[in-house]
């Protein structure tokens, strides 16, 4: 006889929630590829149908129809397949080291026709090679060399335990790339460290989905910045009795050629937008991760990734949700400050 009341129809599923999407656990060195790709709800079955097949090829098991992640080997390589809401994210692990970092990177050893014909669009793909740091000098022109000469950024990780270098750039095979100089790596944590790293590309590339559409629009919230104003000053000359309901009405909207793209604007808003703010705050948050990196990155390369690289993306999105309010029903909603309680009374 049970103890407690009935459990909640969902009790269960938020109780395993906390084991989704564990981190694997990597011996060093290790040589790992991860891709990240944009599946569309109606690629959703095509895409594990496809990761069935492989999984039938090497004899392993098949994922669940409700798993959101499936761990399997094939052949030399161990797969791990994750289901995000946005994305879907495939990481190869190869245990030892190459003759020289990327050499042979992990995503070599897979089926090329196999993993050419994933269902989805690449949204970020990156290459981590984790080697003692007694195989490779840790001196700037020795570490730019695996990186095509370019300069690199790094900075120390769980606590002193691993150096982490990268230099932000996509390369000739279409991949970026990230070197971990092991110190004294657990195995624990060479394998959150890897979940950080590849999270972090992922939410940064998603984060900085939202800088096309702020840059086409910049000069559209500039125009109605102007309108605003003029509408405002208007009001604070004593105008606020000639400007009827239909007049303020055509202003809010801000009528014209133009209006099409404002309704476009609004419809892309809550989907891209928003998103972008959110990404960007799921990558502070591995940045800030106490479990894998223990004290997180530091140092420039956290810089690097949260100032230059999301901050121009969400600069315009967090201003129009600030100064304009939400996005409805394709046209800019102003919040209820003075001016928009102004124009209500008159």
């Amino acid at each position: 006889m049970p103890m407690f009341p009935p459990n909640h129809a969902e009790r269960y599923a938020m109780a395993e929630e906390v084991h989704a999407r564990p981190p694997e656990t990597v011996v060093t060195p290790a040589r790992a590829s991860y891709v990240a790709v944009l599946v569309d709800s109606d690629e959703r079955g095509r895409e594990r149908a496809h990761l069935e097949a492989l999984c039938r090829r090497f004899a392993q098991p098949l994922p669940a129809a409700s798993t959101t992640h499936h761990r399997v080997t094939v052949g030399t390589v161990r797969l791990k397949w994750e289901r995000h809401g946005e994305f879907s994210g495939y990481l190869f692990i190869a245990q030892g080291a190459a003759a020289q970092p990327f050499a042979e990177p992990a995503a070599t050893l897979v089926d090329a026709d196999w993993l050419g014909a994933v269902p989805g669009r690449t949204i970020a793909a990156t290459h981590v090679d984790i080697v003692s740091d007694t195989a490779v000098a840790g001196d700037a022109l020795a570490l730019a060399e695996h990186f095509g000469g370019h300069g690199v950024t790094g900075a120390s990780i769980a606590e002193r335990a691993a150096s982490v270098f990268t230099d932000f750039r996509i390369h000739d095979d279409g991949v970026s790339r990230c070197l971990v100089l092991d110190h004294g790596l657990t195995r624990g944590q060479a394998g959150r460290t890897l979940q950080r790293l590849v999270e972090i590309e992922a939410y940064r590339m998603l984060a900085l989905l939202a800088l096309p559409i702020a840059r086409r629009q910049a000069p559209r919230m500039l125009e109605i910045e102007r309108q605003l104003a003029l509408l405002t000053d208007g009001l604070a000359q004593g105008q606020g009795g000639s400007l009827n309901a239909r007049s303020i009405h055509r202003r809010r909207n801000i009528p014209g050629p133009s209006a099409g793209r404002t309704r476009a604007c609004g419809m892309l808003g809550p989907f891209v937008w928003s998103g972008g703010v959110v990404q960007a705050a799921l990558q502070k948050a591995v940045l800030r991760s106490r479990k894998g990196l223990r004290r997180g990155l530091r140092g420039p390369i956290a810089a690097r990734l949260t100032r230059a690289s999301a901050a121009p993306a969400l600069r315009w999105p967090c201003k129009a949700r600030t100064r304009y309010g939400l996005w409805s029903g394709g046209r800019l909603c102003p919040r209820r400050t003075s001016w928009s309680q102004s124009m209500r009374r008159s």
